[in-house]
């Protein structure tokens, strides 16, 4: 994966989490009575950071920029063949 695809998912991951104790400040400062608009919004900013990470992720990996790791038993048949060809 490249650096700026990591900077930039982390940076999303970052703004998430600002988002969701924003989210939970206003949900605890404000009174029940009122609008919580803020509440609404910091919701909406976090599922759109959320979203667009999930887009970056999806085309990074159908770009090969980014690739599933290997399961345990294919790396063990590939230790093994590397052990009979020797």
């Amino acid at each position: 994966m490249t650096t700026g695809i990591k900077v930039l998912l982390i940076g999303l991951f970052i703004l998430a989490l600002v988002s969701l104790f924003a989210g939970l400040f206003f949900l605890i400062k404000d009174d029940a009575t009122a609008d919580n608009k803020r509440t609404m919004l910091a919701l909406m900013t976090r599922v759109g950071f959320c979203v667009i990470a999930l887009i970056i992720l999806c085309v990074a990996f159908f770009t090969d920029n980014i690739r599933m790791n290997k399961s345990p038993e294919t790396l063990e048949r590939i230790a093994e063949q590397r052990k009979a060809a020797r």
